[in-house]
Parts: C-alpha cells; sequence; structure tokens
C-alpha cells in the first residue's frame, strides 16, 4: 500500500478493513505503522507498506490513519482479492496406464483453455505436451469452463506436471506436480513399500471441516489394508460423529493442516497422502472417543532371511493422554508388540522410526498394525512405510531332508529346484511367479520364474490351491496362453538329474 503526503508521525498507521467494518469499533484485518512494521520506526510522509501473508478472497478498504489514532488522512481506497486459478490431481500417484484426472478452477472461463501433461524438463511450446485436453474434456473446444475436471490417458512410470493454459496458447495459469510409479516392482532388499499417494481423495462434507482444495480425504486405504473399530469408539452421547476423522483416515496434510492447525503442519516428512488417527478433530462436532487400528496387507516375507526385517515409518504423535501400539502378526499367530506409546511418550511432529521385526525362521507373511486410542487428545499420523531385510534362507526343509541317501557330490552339483510347497506367489490362485530354492532350503530369487502372457492369455492359465502341483489349464489347443519363463540350472550333476 502506498501513502504520500502524510504528516510524517511515526505513528501514522495504514489499517486494511473489511468494508463493513468501522474503524475503532472494529479492529483491522491487518496493519502496520508507515516504517513498515507493528513498532513505531521513522516518520515517513511518502513510502509504501507490504503486508505479509496475504488476505484471504473478498472486498477490503485500504485506510490511512494519523499518529496513532483513527483521524482518516484520506478517502479509503477500495481494493478486492480473487483467488488465483488452480489446478490438482486427484490422486499424487498412478499407476502405469492408469487414468488420470485433473481438477482446474478458478479459470478465465474461455472455450480454449486447456490443460496439458509434460514431463518436468519439457517447455510448453518448443516441446509438444504429452497428453492435453480443452477444459471441456475433449480436443474439440466446447463450452467455456472455469471450474471442473479432464481426464487424460495414462503415462509410463516417471515424474509429470499438468499444467493450466489460458485460450490456446502457453500462458500459463498454475501447474502441480505427479508421479505415475509401478508399486508391483520393489527393489532389491525391499519387502514392502507404501506411501498412501496412489489414493484419490474427495473434498471435505462435514461443516466442521473447512480450508480443503477438493482432494482432501478419503476414508478407502490401499488394496488389502484393513481399518478396524475398536467396541468403544463412537460419539458418548448424542450427536453427528466427524467423519473425516472416523476411525484411522487418510488425508491430504496441507488440507489436514488447512481444518485443523495447531502444529500439525510440523509433519513435513508426511506429504501427498498420509494416514491419520485423529481423536482431536473427531470429537469436533460431538463427544466421542478414538479406537482404532489400521492394519497392512499380508507381507510376503518368505524370501527374508531370520532376523533381517526392519519396519520403517514416517511419524508424527503429539503428547497427550492418548495411546498407540505398533504390532506384527507373523502367519496369521498371536500380535507381538513392537512399540507402545503412552501418555508419557513426548511429541514427535516429525519423527522417522525404525523397528526390527524379529522375524523368525520360516515366517512366510507379516502383518503389521498400528494401534490408536484417544478422547479429544491430538493425534498420530504415518506415512512412507518400509519393510526391509535381506534376502535368505526361509527355513524350509533342504533337498537333502526331502530326499534322504543322496551323496555330497549330489547336494553340491545341484544349484536349484522347485519343491512343490514354496516360493510360490499368486494373486488369489493364479501363479504371479516361483522362486526355486538350493539344497539347503535358501531361496534363489536369481532364478525365479514368472508367468508370462503368450497372446491374450488369461492370468489364471496357471494356477496353484497350495497342493504342491501347478495346474496348466489351457484346453483349447489354438488358444493364446500363458507360460512359465525363468531359469532352473543344475551344475554337473552325475547321480542327479
Amino acid at each position: 500500500v502506498s501513502f504520500a503526503r502524510g504528516p510524517g508521525n511515526p505513528k501514522d498507521w495504514v489499517g486494511l478493513y473489511q468494508p463493513q467494518h468501522t474503524p475503532g469499533p472494529d479492529g483491522s484485518t491487518k496493519w502496520l505503522y508507515v516504517s513498515g512494521s507493528s513498532t513505531a520506526g521513522e516518520g515517513l510522509t511518502d513510502g509504501a507498506i507490504t503486508f505479509a501473508g496475504g488476505l484471504s478472497a473478498g472486498s477490503y478498504v485500504a485506510r490511512f490513519f494519523e499518529n496513532d489514532g483513527y483521524s482518516e488522512l484520506v478517502e479509503a481506497v477500495a481494493f478486492t482479492v480473487v483467488d488465483p486459478p488452480g489446478v490438482s490431481t486427484n490422486k499424487a500417484k498412478y499407476a502405469p496406464s492408469e487414468s488420470i484426472t485433473v481438477n482446474f478452477s478458478k479459470g478465465p472461463g474461455n472455450p480454449k483453455d486447456w490443460i496439458g501433461l509434460y514431463r518436468p524438463d519439457m517447455t510448453p511450446g518448443p516441446d509438444g505436451s504429452l497428453k492435453w485436453a480443452y477444459v471441456s474434456g475433449t480436443q474439440t473446444a466446447g463450452e467455456g469452463l472455469t471450474d471442473g475436471s479432464v481426464t487424460l490417458d495414462g503415462l509410463v512410470a516417471g515424474d509429470y506436471v499438468a499444467r493450466f493454459f489460458e485460450n490456446d496458447g502457453y500462458t500459463q495459469l498454475a501447474e502441480t506436480s505427479f508421479k505415475v510409479v509401478d508399486s508391483s516392482v520393489l527393489p532389491d532388499g525391499v519387502f514392502f513399500a507404501e506411501d498412501f499417494d496412489g489414493l484419490a481423495l474427495d473434498p471435505f462434507v462435514s461443516d466442521s471441516e473447512s480450508g480443503g482444495d477438493g482432494t482432501d480425504w478419503t476414508a478407502t486405504g490401499p488394496e488389502g489394508w484393513v481399518m478396524a473399530l475398536g467396541a468403544d469408539h463412537g460419539p458418548t452421547t448424542d450427536g453427528d460423529d466427524v467423519v473425516e476423522f472416523d476411525g484411522w483416515t487418510f488425508l491430504d496434510p496441507v488440507s489436514w493442516n488447512a481444518t485443523a492447525g495447531q502444529d500439525r503442519a510440523q509433519f513435513t516428512k508426511g506429504t501427498g497422502v498420509v494416514a491419520v488417527g485423529d481423536s482431536d478433530e473427531y470429537d469436533d462436532k460431538a463427544d466421542a472417543k478414538f479406537n482404532s487400528s489400521l492394519s497392512t496387507p499380508e507381507i510376503d516375507i518368505s524370501g527374508a532371511a531370520a532376523g533381517s526385517l526392519i519396519l520403517t515409518y514416517d511419524s508424527s504423535w503429539r503428547q497427550e493422554p492418548q495411546q498407540g501400539k505398533v504390532t506384527v502378526a507373523f502367519d496369521g499367530g498371536a500380535a507381538v508388540t513392537l512399540l507402545e506409546l503412552t501418555p508419557d511418550t513426548p511429541t514427535g511432529y516429525n519423527d522417522t522410526v525404525s523397528l526390527s521385526l524379529n522375524n523368525p525362521a520360516g515366517a512366510s507373511t507379516a502383518v503389521v498394525t498400528w494401534d490408536h486410542q484417544g478422547h479429544n487428545n491430538w493425534w498420530w499420523a504415518i506415512d512412507n512405510i518400509m519393510v526391509t531385510g535381506e534376502s535368505g534362507s526361509s527355513g524350509v526343509d533342504g533337498l537333502s531332508s526331502l530326499v534322504t541317501g543322496l551323496s555330497t557330490q549330489a547336494l553340491e552339483s545341484l544349484v536349484a529346484h522347485y519343491d512343490g510347497k514354496n516360493g510360490v506367489k499368486t494373486d488369489g490362485a493364479s501363479v504371479v511367479s516361483w522362486t526355486p530354492i538350493d539344497a539347503n532350503g535358501d531361496s534363489l530369487d536369481g532364478m525365479i520364474v514368472r508367468s508370462t502372457q503368450r497372446g491374450a492369455g488369461a492370468a489364471e492359465l496357471i494356477t496353484y490351491d497350495g497342493s504342491g502341483k501347478l495346474t496348466f489349464d489351457d484346453t483349447d489347443v489354438g488358444a493364446d496362453g500363458r507360460y512359465l519363463e525363468g531359469a532352473l540350472s543344475n551344475a554337473e550333476s552325475k547321480e542327479l538329474t
């Protein structure tokens, strides 16, 4: 705000007001002395003041006052703050070839305003977009829309930017980043990874929640994850609970902080989408107790060396009389407590937690659970979950115990075999892959065979029922099918073939 020809008092000041407010009876929305701070400095007759942090959308007036009072020196100047154009994807992370939905808002409303998808290293104009559509959703200009969404064909794995452009040109109105990730392929030594960024988020719906951008929350977790509620979870009296926080739910951390604040923004390691158990927000409409757990799917650890697995996750916990617990259960057995949080556990807004799973020899699966109880007692949030470890013996019997009387030469010459019971990875009953073991029962991940499509072969053409036999069921001789492709090696067998 610029001012001129003032009296030059150190405490002359400028205030920003909404038009309906009266200076004096009503406080200013923002104010500063002519020196540019809220502490009187040099007395200036002319100058300019910058108000940090901006204002929310709406109508305002700027007023110039004399010497710490309410005597206006000049007629108020009206101005308007508008929300800028915006663009967002409905998910932070997509699978390869998955359709990508891009939301746009506060645009100019031209029929030829358009959305383009680019790699970060591409320059719009010199470089053509990878995918694009007008705001009407097609490549033929239709209705001019200020707000809406377009759905574009999927992309290969990589980092991308969605850009919102004006009127068939390259004047950029807004941009947002997203990723395409093949989550089915894990790096060596990683047995499980989940960052929740592949979840599609919806707008807040409760009147107690505000400040979101329309991609705010969902109660639906990743495939296979289980959210459970304790018997005493829920409102203690008549009234509605806050559905966005009814048990463990999944939120954009920016929206979570916008609606709840109070240092939730300090969880900077949580990005994209985070899992949240927030008894403080859950209690905002009616008195309510929070008692909920969140569990991973069964994690295949059959190829992990005993005692090698480490659970790592990012965590935000604010101390108050609330409880939390991290547990693991192997092969459907009893849960073992890895970590317990109590009312005395200090606040950790932005921690990375590493816990040894102590996986026993022979364990095939693990389920990790985060269990949380509170009653208007702040929050626990988690993100970026990984289970890592060393590949090694699965604890199964080796060939020497399956076939008695083998000579030392036979055992040493055998590099790999399939024992018909271990190492089969399935999706339902359909075989995904089969990992051989050596004579000592150790998994040989380098010799894995995979179910491979031929033509239009269906996944269920190779199945496994746990009996020790694979079933190939392609009864039409001329049909497309599936086959297992990989390697099985026998070094130099004289007694064993």
